[in-house]
């Protein structure tokens, strides 16, 4: 049982991460620009500070993994960790003020026991509680949908340059659909908005919140080989319904195949 203490912590401080963002988002902030297509802003660090503090002061013995200002990616799987991401998806938060992420998780020994991703303009909480089921806000989260991959509504970010079969799958499928938040991707699947999704290399903090609600959900994430996720490495990440992930594998499976024999 996950203790209803942090379980509240976790939460509350989500919410006040999410409304850090929205306040600060209404003044100027400073961007840095790490590539073409990778941001940080001040409002990232501001949060991340704010959260790394009051874990720090609640669970001091805890280690903390998150995206911005610290290094600590060496943890052990003995410790309780808690991994962030005080707003995934930033490119959308300085251009669309909107479809971006507060991305929280706690893990222990390995094993995932708290997820939230929290969307502050929309006031929407994903949460995934080991042992107590996936939810959006009050109402549960349940993966039960039986369709086939071609009828699917697919998310995917894949490095076309290695993979030829992207192209061919956008096109098999029944429509596309990309936010450029991969937290609230993975969670809008566990709600069922979106069917599938498949990423190419995701940080720890990019999945780690959200392959809880996914699991809690009933659905299933793994690598694109179908083998368990490393956790606190950078993965390729495939995650949906049971069968519809089985089936997307087994499709990533034939296109590599066949690109290796062209």
């Amino acid at each position: 049982m996950v203790d209803q203490n942090t379980i509240e912590f976790a939460k509350n401080l989500a919410l006040e991460a999410g409304k850090i963002i929205l306040e600060a988002a209404e003044k100027p902030f400073e961007i840095e620009v790490n590539n073409h297509s990778d941001f940080t802003t001040s409002i990232d660090k501001l949060v991340e500070s704010y959260m790394i503090s009051k874990i720090n002061k609640k669970y001091p013995n805890h280690c903390i993994i998150s995206e911005e200002l610290t290094d600590n990616k060496d943890v052990i799987y003995s410790e309780t960790v808690w991994i962030i991401d005080p707003i995934d998806g930033t490119a959308n938060f300085i251009q669309q003020k909107i479809n971006y992420a507060v991305s929280l998780a706690v893990y222990h020994r390995g094993e995932g026991f708290i997820g939230i991703v929290y969307d502050p303009t929309r006031n929407e909480m994903f949460m995934g509680i080991k042992g107590e089921g996936a939810y959006l806000n009050n109402r549960r989260l349940a993966l039960n949908k039986s369709i086939e991959l071609k009828d699917a509504y697919i998310c995917i970010y894949w490095n076309k340059r290695v993979a030829q079969w992207v192209n061919e799958l956008e096109l098999f499928v029944r429509a596309s659909r990309l936010i450029g938040c991969a937290s609230l991707e993975l969670s809008y699947v566990a709600a069922g908005r979106l069917d599938i999704c498949a990423y190419y290399k995701l940080f720890p903090w990019d999945y780690a919140a959200a392959k809880i609600i996914m699991e809690e959900a009933g659905g299933k994430i793994t690598n694109e080989l179908g083998e368990p996720i490393k956790l606190f490495e950078q993965n390729h990440v495939i995650a949906g319904s049971k069968l519809l992930q089985e089936d997307l594998i087994q499709y990533i499976k034939q296109g590599v195949s066949n690109s290796m024999q062209v």
